[in-house]
């Protein structure tokens, strides 16, 4: 996944990520997203106006 260098990243209005290498690598390898299958991010102008994040089930 290709973010900004300058991305922040906020859950429930608490800070959870400060830029996009360190975003990136928690999506990608942190044990509370290995049952992310896929995140489609929709670009309006340029800007990031959504995004779907599919989940695998878990047992």
């Amino acid at each position: 996944m290709s973010l900004a260098e300058d991305a922040h990243r906020v859950e429930n209005g608490i800070p959870t990520g400060s830029s996009g290498e360190g975003i990136r690598r928690q999506l990608e390898n942190g044990p509370p997203y290995r049952v992310v299958m896929a995140i489609r991010v929709r670009h309006s102008a340029g800007v990031v106006s959504t995004v779907k994040v599919a989940l695998a089930r878990t047992p």
